[in-house]
């Protein structure tokens, strides 16, 4: 959708594939992509983010692979031209500090991926290596979901 184009009812009545390749932007994979679509027409932003949060947490594991290694690691600089990472450029531009911070963000990442072998994701602060597997996937998925909400609003030009 082009940015002067924006709204729910835009959404509602794009194509299946412009409607796929901007949900992709939001989180990348066809899964959680699908199931937000096959919920369209929505009649309201609000039902089309809870839509989009309940597919975020039933994503399966390969899914949420897949979801995970279109993301940059915290403190790195995104890569690509495309709106998904140009949102990530934006998500990530707060992540500033000197050469000693920077060295504890790859380290963070490093421990993290090491524990729970994906990268490390985060809508908001928090500390998650305690968990265990299982509570880890359910947080992430939750995590990926409301960085995918955040996104689609923006694609649908609301607050």
């Amino acid at each position: 959708m082009a940015s002067s184009e924006t709204g729910l009812g835009v959404f509602n009545e794009l194509s299946a594939e412009v409607a796929l390749a901007e949900l992709t932007t939001c989180l990348h994979g066809s899964q959680w992509a699908q199931t937000v679509l096959q919920g369209r027409p929505y009649p309201s932003v609000d039902a089309l983010a809870e839509r989009a949060m309940t597919a975020a947490r039933q994503l399966s594991e390969q899914a949420l692979a897949d979801a995970l290694a279109a993301h940059p690691r915290i403190g790195e600089r995104p890569t690509g031209s495309g709106a998904a990472a140009l949102f990530s450029r934006t998500e990530q531009a707060g992540v500033t500090g000197d050469d000693g911070t920077a060295a504890a963000l790859r380290q963070a990442n490093i421990d993290y991926e090491e524990r729970f072998g994906r990268v490390f994701l985060i809508a908001e602060a928090g500390r998650r290596l305690a968990n265990d597997d299982a509570a880890e996937g359910a947080e992430v998925r939750e995590q990926l979901g409301e960085i995918a909400v955040l996104r689609l609003r923006q694609v649908l030009g609301e607050p």
